[in-house]
């Protein structure tokens, strides 16, 4: 019981540590994009619709994340549901 919940938790610092590194990299990219792409993201329409992707793409991670998380934690507490 002790060893699931160690490697539950491991999972949710994986998890986590995975997300910071996605974020970080991708705040990077925003960062040295205008030197990269020539300035395309000085352009205020590419700029929004680049926030809004990028949120939309992150919290669709997140939530599948946590649905997946959730289901883990069912499934350990109270094993396959036979339908």
């Amino acid at each position: 019981r002790l060893f699931v919940r160690c490697r539950l938790l491991a999972a949710l610092g994986c998890a986590a540590l995975m997300g910071g590194c996605l974020a970080w990299s991708a705040s990077m990219l925003v960062g040295f994009c205008p030197y990269a792409a020539g300035g395309l993201l000085d352009d205020e329409r590419f700029r929004s619709v680049f926030a809004m992707v990028y949120v939309g793409f992150f919290s669709v991670l997140f939530f599948v994340s946590l649905f997946a998380i959730a289901s883990i934690l069912v499934i350990r507490r109270y094993g396959r549901v036979r339908v």
